[in-house]
Formats: structure tokens, C-alpha cells, sequence
């Protein structure tokens, strides 16, 4: 079995609001919010929020060939805008070199929304190699701290 490196990408969250026009209510502070809280594979999340959103979470992949390996997540520098609704959602696709596996073409996806003190989502991970293809989906939850 295979424990590759960390990877860590910058990802930028693109919204795509849904449903009224009534703007969410993020909680009322100087400057940046932030949201902490755990993902369904009990990491570690954290969204900066205030008219920009920066998250960052970590997600644990499992790979076809046995091996496992991670990915970190940071929607940085690009601090997408928080939708009306508090909604946002980003997917993207690329290339990464992970230690242990090489280079691969990965896809990963991010949804979530922010109500008030709360907050909930999505993630998901896939990365093909040469020799296995490596993936993780989780959930996450956040409060405002």
C-alpha cells in the first residue's frame, strides 16, 4: 500500500445562486467570518466568509490499487463572492503531481452554503494515474466562531 504526500491546491469557489432573491444573513462582525467545523471523514474544515469566501479542507482518497494518499484544498488566491443566498459552488479540472503516484489529472467539486450561524456542503476528489485512479467524497458542516 501506497501513502503518497499531501497535495495542496489553490481552488477558487464560483457561486451559482438558487431559489429567492432574499440575501443571507452571515453573522454581524468586522471583517471576515469564519465558519469552522469537521468533514464526514472527521477533518478539519474552515471557510473565511465575507462578501469573499476562502475554504480550506482536507480530503483522505482511497485509491483502486489499495494505496491511499490525501489532498488539501484551498480556494486561494481566488476569493470567490458569496452568493446573495449564501450559496456557492465550484468544480474544477487539472493536473497534479502527488508523491508516491506521479502526475495525474484530477477533478474535484465543492458546494456548500452558509445560513446565518451554519453552515453545510459537498466535496469531492477524483485523481487518475497511470497505475490507479484515487477518489473521496465528503460532507461537511461549520459554525461561525
Amino acid at each position: 500500500m501506497r501513502r503518497g504526500a499531501p497535495l495542496a491546491l489553490g481552488l477558487a469557489l464560483a457561486g451559482c445562486g438558487a431559489g429567492d432573491d432574499k440575501p443571507v444573513q452571515l453573522p454581524e462582525r468586522a471583517g471576515t467570518n469564519v465558519y469552522k467545523g469537521t468533514t464526514s471523514q472527521r477533518e478539519a474544515i474552515r471557510i473565511d466568509a465575507a462578501r469573499l469566501a476562502k475554504a480550506t479542507l482536507k480530503l483522505n482518497l482511497r485509491c483502486k490499487d489499495g494505496g491511499e494518499t490525501t489532498a488539501t484544498v484551498i480556494t486561494a488566491p481566488h476569493r470567490p463572492q458569496v452568493q446573495p443566498d449564501g450559496s456557492f459552488y465550484y468544480s474544477e479540472v487539472g493536473r497534479a503531481k502527488f508523491a508516491g503516484f506521479g502526475a495525474g489529472r484530477y477533478r474535484t467539486a465543492v458546494a456548500g452554503q452558509l445560513n446565518g450561524p451554519t453552515g453545510a456542503g459537498n466535496a469531492s476528489f477524483r485523481i487518475s494515474f497511470k497505475s490507479t485512479v484515487c477518489r473521496a467524497n465528503a460532507r461537511w458542516r461549520v459554525r461561525h466562531t
